[in-house]
């Protein structure tokens, strides 16, 4: 038996989350100016604001979002921007986060918690990950058993695909701000990625009745759920390591300043919007690092624990645990969350056959 429940760990996290992000913003006077901003259509600094439907309901939260990512993708030099380097770090291990969600919807469309893949990703887009991601945590632990049904053979081989097409979904919020596109592609390339998760799904639908209508031309992947969290983990491992590099070669930047959440820098004026930002994506990546630890802890240590002969129970469950830490700590948690998985995905598998 566990230590801690995981409704209450998780329980813990997105609450904790929650105050992080929300209650701050409202204490430090950020949000408010945030939603000023977007009811008068112009950003602090006077730079204009794009309207997109005509309808103050629709265009004023959507408005709100870009302000906030205008924190953090307003800079001349965003290879040095700290605020940049980190939000690529999160959107990538998002993008893990996502797939999972994909899986876990596929694996069962009728009934649970864990369908609805574009409702997760689009709540942690607008509401912060800090308190969406360990929620869905708390759901996939409770709900996904060793012994959850396999996905079916189109579904599972179309997944790749998807996992490639989510990393294009996740390179448009990035693309015309490095490549010094106009404001307003800019703030575009915000919507769309915000809106993104509506064409993971209908995507994967469409290759997956393409493999189902080819019959036995297509082959497919051996352990194409295996592959497809290796494609994206690989991502997000490379985007971290490539985040740390800049940040430790380059005197300017320090760890602690893109990472650490720092409520005490966020002060009034012209900064006020930029910091705010920064701090709560600061705490989306603690909260995501903490839920994929807490994923793995409750479906990796303690699973191999209750399996393991007494003799060796305490040396595997140390061994798993330092292995699982040493992944996110290395690699981050993008790709600490598809070790997680594709492991589950092997036992899993393995299950399957045994009961053949």
């Amino acid at each position: 038996m566990p230590p801690i429940k995981p409704f209450y760990l998780f329980s813990t996290i997105a609450g904790l989350g929650f105050v992080a992000q929300w209650i701050l913003m409202m204490l430090n006077g950020s949000l408010f100016a945030m939603i000023l901003a977007s009811w008068k259509s112009t950003f602090p600094d006077g730079a204009p604001l794009k309207s997109w439907t005509g309808l103050w309901p629709i265009d004023l939260p959507l408005g709100i979002l870009v302000v906030f990512f205008g924190g953090l993708l307003d800079s001349t030099d965003l290879l040095n921007h700290e605020p940049f380097l980190l939000l690529a770090d999160l959107i990538f291990s998002l993008a893990v986060c996502g797939t999972m969600t994909l899986v876990e919807d596929r694996r069962n469309r009728k009934t649970g918690p864990l369908r609805y893949p574009a409702f997760w990703q689009i709540m942690w887009n607008f509401f912060g990950a800090a308190s969406i991601m360990p929620t869905f945590s708390r759901h996939y632990v409770t709900n996904r058993s060793t012994n959850s049904p396999s996905l079916p053979r189109d579904q599972a081989q179309a997944l790749p695909f998807t996992a490639l097409w989510t990393l294009v979904l996740s390179v448009t919020l990035f693309a015309p701000a490095l490549l010094g596109a106009e404001p307003f592609r800019i703030q575009d390339s915000v919507i769309a990625w915000f809106l993104a998760p509506l064409a993971v799904g209908p995507f994967q639908d469409l290759v997956g009745t393409l493999i189902s209508r080819s019959g036995s031309l297509y082959k497919g992947f051996a352990s194409p759920v295996s592959v497809a969290y290796s494609i994206v983990g690989a991502v997000s491992a490379i985007i971290h390591i490539s985040v740390l590099t800049r940040v430790f070669q380059n005197a300017d930047l320090s760890w602690s300043r893109v990472y650490w959440p720092s409520p005490s820098a966020v002060q009034p004026g012209p900064t006020l919007i930029h910091e705010s930002a920064l701090l709560f994506i600061q705490f989306g990546h603690l909260s995501v690092s903490l839920s994929i630890l807490a994923i793995g802890f409750y479906t990796i240590v303690l699973k191999n624990s209750a399996v393991s002969r007494p003799s060796t129970e305490r040396s595997s469950t140390s061994i798993t645990a330092l292995k699982l830490l040493a992944v996110e700590g290395l690699l981050g948690p993008g790709a600490a969350l598809a070790w997680i998985m594709s492991t589950r995905e092997q036992h899993s598998d393995d299950t399957l056959t045994k009961k053949k």
